[in-house]
């Protein structure tokens, strides 16, 4: 087994800490999925949902569950292409 290079609190502040997310936001359920998932892959999905909403391209809370739906639906729309 790799040991990850941040362990998951670590990620969790890393998150909080560059403004991904609001401070309190991520719960056990966002935690759970952070563990399963490549941390690097998800940052992709998190750093452009951080653009888009920084630059007011979307008009949304910087909230961990839309970054998440994004991954699954990206994943659906890949399953049947």
């Amino acid at each position: 087994m790799v040991v990850p290079f941040l362990s998951l609190d670590e990620r969790v502040e890393y998150l909080y800490d560059r403004g991904y997310f609001r401070v309190g936001s991520i719960q056990d359920k966002h935690r759970r999925r952070l563990e399963e998932i490549n941390f690097h892959y998800f940052l992709g999905y998190a750093r452009n949902f951080r653009y888009l909403v920084d630059k007011g391209s979307i008009s949304s809370a910087k909230e961990p569950d839309l970054v998440f739906q994004l991954i699954d639906l990206d994943h659906t729309t890949s399953a049947h292409a």
